[in-house]
């Protein structure tokens, strides 16, 4: 063990190999029940093993949504490589492992000690999360997400591309699948791990990931690596669905998502995707499963209770207190099939700003905005936008009927940016409230501010930023609107997009023009936005001739 009360011991390593050793599949993996020897893994660890399985007996598994180790079409043999521990022979797990001696000094007469051991398992069961299926089925389906990277070979590529198909639509339904593995020879040893309820996960919570990344290629650089980051947003019942903008790589699939109060680490989650794409755009988010969701299935594929496994009383409220406030500040802007997202600035006039290029298919539809996707739409009028490709990509709109709640008494606040400080970007991207979710929520740091004259004309940040934020507000941890998103970056080459590098307009350049519009309902002073500067423009002509992304989907 690390530590009598590190979490992070019970985060360990799967790798599941075919007899002749040419296959292997690897992910990270949690000791969830310590006393029992029982290793919980998604079943990524199976994705590159789909061809050793047995076709009938895997889609029974499928349907059934269960099964055992007769999934193979043979033996496989797996082994599950654990944290090392540090004080001595009384923290070995394993019955037959030698006594290690801690290093003292790092010389070549010491004997090296591993950070890590292994054990032998057994493959036990492999389950499904029927509400995960559910929700996966309903968000993310599977003819516009894709989970796995793409890996056909040039050559016989037709046929490459077919089993490249086949294999990702099996790797979708795996998606909420779940393997559980016993360990051999193992000693009992006390549970460290907290459970927190999925009910408790709230969009904002500051969370962080334990994982290998890259499984069991190189446990000695890569063993349960940390990476930090915040619940973007939630979904289904009770919140069972996670999206972290924590970075994520694969083989962290199996590994642990804690939710991060002060000092304590709670297991929130297991990470069930490292990479996602939609309609072919790269996301820069992860997925996770909440934990409870996963034991409470589990229970009903065992015969036995999972007892050490401790559920923990809430701990804590948001890590940003402002957060669920401004949630209720950013709206999803409708125009027609497509949409994007807009802040309130005046909840009593109902006035809302987001972004010119929002609004491009106006003359054919009305423009509405709503919270969600089971909140009514409240149809709005255009009060002023900036002509298209202008430098200040910005649209002011206006509710036809203001009925307001109560935020009024919170009125949005403008700030100036600083670089390298912490920053949200809330907008209504990838789901434009489907399924009642809330905007989407990145943190990151301003990375970039661009001046012209002294005067900031473009401000860049490291939040995920993605499709149907463009208009979305980045906000300071005051809880102060300091940008409105306009766009990520795009490799006009490869086709590649880059959310982690994008392009927002400083609200503190533009704030005196709105705040006397607010005012004085002049919207002759909104013209002053459409700025003609030779200089700005090759500036935004990077952010909106080459990267077009966030013209809305």
């Amino acid at each position: 063990m690390l530590s009598n009360e590190d979490p992070y011991s019970q985060v360990c390593i799967v790798s599941m190999k075919t007899l002749d050793g040419k296959t292997e599949g690897t992910a990270s993996a949690i000791l969830i029940d310590s006393k029992q020897g029982l290793v919980l893994t998604h079943a990524s660890v199976l994705y590159p093993l789909i061809e050793d399985c047995d076709p009938e007996r895997l889609g029974k598994v499928l349907n059934s949504g269960s099964g055992d180790k007769r999934i193979f079409s043979s033996s496989v043999n797996i082994e599950v490589t654990l944290p090392n521990g540090e004080n001595g022979p009384e923290d070995s797990y394993f019955t037959n492992d030698n006594t290690i001696h801690p290093v003292k000094l790092l010389s070549n007469t010491v004997q090296d000690v591993k950070p890590f051991i292994k054990c032998k398992g057994k493959f036990k069961t492999i389950f499904e999360c029927r509400r995960l299926t559910r929700v996966l089925n309903n968000l993310m389906p599977s003819d516009s997400w894709q989970f796995v990277e793409e890996t056909a070979a040039t050559e016989n590529k037709q046929n490459q591309d077919n089993k490249t198909q086949t294999k990702a639509q099996m790797c979708y339904k795996l998606l909420s699948f779940f393997v559980l593995i016993k360990l051999q020879n193992m000693y009992p040893i006390d549970n460290v791990l907290m459970i927190r309820d999925s009910i408790d996960n709230k969009v904002g919570d500051l969370v962080e990931i334990c994982a290998t990344p890259f499984g069991s290629m190189s446990p000695e650089v890569f063993l349960n690596a940390k990476s930090r980051g915040i619940l973007s947003n939630v979904a289904g019942p009770q919140g069972i669905l996670l999206l972290t903008d924590a970075r994520c790589v694969p083989g962290s699939e199996g590994g642990a998502l804690f939710y991060c109060h002060k000092r304590k680490r709670l297991l929130a989650g297991i990470m069930i995707a490292s990479l996602c794409w939609k309609n072919n755009e790269w996301v820069g988010l992860s997925l996770a499963c909440a934990i409870s969701e996963v034991l409470g299935c589990l229970k009903t594929h065992l015969t036995h209770n999972i007892d050490s496994v401790k559920q923990t009383d809430y701990v804590g409220g948001f890590d940003s207190g402002f957060i669920p406030e401004l949630l209720q500040k950013v709206r999803c802007v409708n125009v027609g099939h497509n949409w994007g997202s807009g802040v309130v600035i005046d909840s009593m006039k109902g006035l809302i700003l987001t972004c010119s290029h929002v609004l491009n298919d106006v003359k054919f539809s009305g423009v509405s905005v709503n919270d969600s996707e089971s909140s009514p739409a409240q149809m709005c009028n255009v009060i002023y936008r900036t002509p298209l490709k202008s430098h200040f990509d910005i649209a002011l709109i206006q509710q036809k009927t203001c009925t307001t709640t109560g935020d009024e008494e919170y009125p949005i606040k403008f700030g100036r940016a600083v670089e390298g400080e912490v920053m949200y970007v809330i907008g209504h991207a990838i789901f434009r409230g489907k399924g009642d979710t809330l905007p989407m929520v990145c943190r990151g740091i301003v990375s970039k501010i661009v001046r012209h004259n002294n005067v900031p004309v473009m401000l860049q940040t490291t939040c995920a930023v993605h499709a149907g934020a463009s208009g979305g507000g980045v906000f300071n941890t005051r809880g102060q609107l300091v940008a409105l998103v306009v766009c990520n970056s795009k490799d006009t080459v490869s086709g590649a997009y880059y959310p982690h590098v994008n392009m927002c307009v400083p609200i503190e350049t533009v704030a005196s023009i709105i705040k006397y519009f607010i005012k004085t309902n002049d919207a002759d002073i909104l013209r002053s936005l459409h700025v003609k500067n030779n200089s700005i423009n090759r500036i935004w002509s990077i952010g909106t001739e080459d990267c077009k992304v966030y013209s809305p989907i």
